[in-house]
């Protein structure tokens, strides 16, 4: 028999792993949005300085990006609803306040997708339709991907994972959810806004 002096010690758990992990994928994110900012603010000041015409008048309305970054800031409080939530056990309010983010995330897709009909930007046009599908179009995709962290999440919460004990996964879904909306923020004023 082994005495307990001689046991090997246990593993210590490796702490706050999903959220390290979601903070580097948050930082990439950045750094591909950052690039591609960079590419689009570049090619605009060289057309602008030329004398040329970056967009047409007219072409890009404020209207259905104004109600997007509407829709992303509810989402945003729905998000901590979420978080508060769990963090008090209240596994009612978080549930309906996951559901509602997902729906404002829908929202938001459906909203980019009326945008481009109204925008009649073509892929092949010019370097400043290009650009705008290309920065707009990963941010559909970063949404989607927040959407499913969010949605394996409340799944997990519906199977009972996360408690006010351990809430690390719908605190990392959130981050992600609050990076993205924060991409969307600078998109709203990067390319609709000043354009």
């Amino acid at each position: 028999m082994i005495a307990a002096d001689q046991m090997p010690a246990a593993e210590l758990p490796r702490p706050r792993t999903l959220l390290v992990g979601t903070v580097f994928a948050i930082v990439a994110c950045g750094m591909f949005f950052a690039g591609a900012f960079g590419i689009y603010i570049k090619a605009r000041h060289d057309v602008v300085s030329s004398a040329g015409t970056w967009l047409k008048a007219g072409q890009i309305s404020l209207v259905p990006g104004g109600m997007m970054m509407v829709t992303a800031a509810m989402s945003v409080v729905t998000m901590t609803w979420a978080v508060q939530a769990i963090r008090n056990d209240d596994r009612k309010n978080a549930y309906i306040a996951l559901g509602i983010t997902l729906l404002f995330g829908v929202a938001n897709i459906n909203q980019q997708v009326f945008y481009y009909k109204d925008m009649k930007l073509k892929v092949q046009g010019s370097v400043a339709e290009l650009l705008i599908y290309v920065i707009t179009g990963a941010h559909v995709v970063m949404l989607i991907a927040a959407m499913v962290f969010v949605a394996l999440a409340a799944f997990r919460a519906l199977a009972g994972q996360y408690t006010s004990r351990q809430s690390d996964g719908i605190q990392a879904a959130s981050y992600f959810w609050y990076a993205t909306m924060l991409m969307y923020t600078l998109i709203y004023y990067g390319i609709y806004i000043t354009k």
